[in-house]
């Protein structure tokens, strides 16, 4: 793999990090979450306020609003953070 090709692969690696940090914190605040969204004005006011709660930024808040109801479900939320350690082995490979 070449230089380029390896930076690439970290980038996306760490784009995807990001996102399902959001949604597993997301998954593991659903009550708070849930609130700030039922207390929002328009889907605009409800991603800020996500953004605001979890401290993430406006793609993965929006993600995170997104979010179908049973993603909330146990078997979910397993598979999100398997495929969050998952993208984590994958950086500490390509950045070895």
């Amino acid at each position: 793999m070449t230089p380029d090709e390896r930076a690439k692969q970290i980038r996306l690696a760490s784009e995807r990090l990001e996102f399902l940090d959001a949604v597993v914190t997301a998954q593991e605040r659903h009550s708070e979450v849930s609130a700030v969204i039922a207390a929002a004005d328009d889907k605009a006011a409800a991603i800020e306020a996500i953004s605001a709660l979890l401290d993430v930024g406006a793609m993965p808040a929006r993600a995170v609003s997104d979010l179908p109801w049973r993603r909330l479900a146990g078997d979910s939320r397993r598979q999100a953070l398997e495929d969050r350690n998952e993208i984590i082995a994958e950086l500490r490979e390509l950045e070895a």
